[in-house]
């Protein structure tokens, strides 16, 4: 799963805001949280870590910084584990926005300390671009969820690998 995540960064790669190109939409998350979500929360920690090093290796234009804003992505593989626990689908919905929500308070301050403090960039350059910077990672962390909640229910549903997100969901 490493392997298809790290083949998702480096092919898929949609910008979203012309003006901020760094800022483009991937799918690499989505595959993680789907190993979260079938196999636990180890097995989705592993395939965070394992793509993540080979990512910094292969394909990193931002060095460590963006190796340690890509592992925050740790607070929604362990939603994913989480879910398969759950009952009620309105407990999972808050239970994944709650994780986005999560995810993108701890990005977005890491990001901004690394951008100023090891790439150089202005207090008032990143103020301006502040506001756009949350959103993308609010759409971005939303899209790769609901694709994963997607996979999941049809890999459980059609192909039996395990139970939690099938029929018996509740409202």
């Amino acid at each position: 799963m490493s392997a298809v995540s790290l083949m998702f960064s480096f092919f898929i790669k949609i910008p979203v805001i012309p003006s901020l190109p760094f800022l483009r939409l991937e799918f690499s998350d989505c595959v993680i949280f789907l190993a979260s979500g079938l196999f636990g929360i180890k097995s989705g920690i592993l395939v965070l870590l394992v793509t993540q090093i080979l990512r910094f290796l292969l394909l990193s234009t931002l060095g460590l910084v963006g190796l340690v804003v890509h592992l925050c992505a740790v607070v929604l593989v362990i939603v994913f584990g989480i879910l398969k626990k759950i009952k009620k689908l309105n407990q999972k919905i808050f239970l994944i926005l709650t994780g986005i929500l999560i995810s993108v308070l701890i990005k977005v301050p890491l990001n901004n300390f690394f951008i100023i403090n090891f790439l150089g960039m202005q207090k008032e350059t990143l103020n301006k671009i502040l506001f756009p910077v949350i959103m993308f990672n609010v759409l971005k962390d939303s899209i790769n969820c609901a694709l994963a909640v997607i996979l999941i229910l049809f890999v459980t549903k059609n192909l039996k690998l395990c139970d939690g997100y099938g029929s018996e969901m509740e409202t």
